[in-house]
């Protein structure tokens, strides 16, 4: 599906941050396919790919839901992302929850007490500083607009 480069500045610069991510995003997850490398996606559209997968699946379920229903597949690209957009401490927060999650994986055992008390003392730090990340993300979309929606804007 094809998108104007009007309609894609408006994007960038009249609409809200978190309406903005979210409308941008809809686009290139029609095209986006897990089988593929970097999803099939540029490099800057992959990065908040992630960063979108993670506070998703940790605001639906904690990291226990996001690691559950993605393994460690993806956490040192994850990381980098966040860093890449500017979203620390979050890149510490999956981290450390992956060093308590990791021994879990695979596993029918439940957390113990104490792993799942800092599982969700992670959730919440996560939660805290959540609302920061659209307006990131769409300041790292501008610095790096012509890597994005490319196919769609018939730049390629």
């Amino acid at each position: 599906m094809g998108i104007s480069e009007n309609y894609f500045k408006n994007l960038l610069q009249e609409r809200n941050a978190l309406e903005a991510v979210s409308i941008l995003s809809s686009f290139w997850s029609s095209r986006a396919l897990d089988s593929e490398k970097n999803f099939n996606l540029s490099g800057p559209e992959y990065n908040v790919q992630l960063v979108l997968i993670y506070s998703g699946e940790v605001g639906n379920g904690g990291h226990s839901q996001c690691f559950f229903s993605r393994g460690v597949v993806y956490l040192n690209d994850t990381v980098v992302a966040l860093q890449k957009l500017g979203l620390s401490p979050a890149d510490k927060l999956i981290l450390k929850a992956s060093t308590i999650i990791t021994p879990y994986l695979g596993s029918d055992e439940d957390f113990s007490e104490y792993d799942a008390e800092a599982l969700s003392k992670l959730d919440l730090e996560l939660c805290d500083i959540i609302h920061k990340f659209d307006p990131l993300i769409l300041s790292y979309i501008n610095a790096n607009n012509s890597s994005f929606l490319a196919p769609e804007r018939g730049l390629v």
